[in-house]
């Protein structure tokens, strides 16, 4: 694919696995952070994803960003301090959300009852994806 190819269209997953040269199932894994990749494989498709550009969803639709638009993600993806602008992102406890959650389903299941889960902190990793809201006057 040409660097002009890439302007007409936004790369797709399938796009970053042949220039990645692992299957889609594995650029699927790399970013969403969701199964085992060896790392030569993750940072091939890391590569892949910075040669790429992929995803420039708002540089396409005519979107300035930060300038226009902010843009943040969820749970800190390996992707996103790759992408141009590098995302912000909200970093979640996915490992104490799911034990609390278990543990109130098995409370529910022995006992017929399940105690509060109480809120668990998010951290919020500022990158150059968003800026403070213009100001009218």
């Amino acid at each position: 694919m040409t660097q002009s190819d890439r302007r007409r269209r936004r790369p797709t997953m399938k796009d970053v696995a042949k220039h990645a040269r692992v299957s889609v199932s594995t650029v699927s894994h790399v970013l969403n952070d969701s199964g085992p990749v060896a790392p030569e494989r993750r940072e091939r498709v890391l590569d892949a994803v910075r040669v790429l550009e992929y995803p420039e969803h708002c540089r396409e639709a005519g979107l300035r960003v930060p300038e226009e638009v902010s843009v943040v993600d969820f749970d800190d993806l390996p992707v996103s301090a790759l992408l141009t602008p590098r995302l912000t992102t909200v970093r979640q406890p996915a490992h104490d959300m799911g034990f609390r959650a278990a543990s109130a389903l098995f409370d529910l299941l022995e006992k017929g009852e399940s105690g509060a889960i109480g809120e668990l902190p998010a951290v919020v990793q500022v990158r150059e994806s968003v800026c403070p809201p213009a100001v009218d006057g």
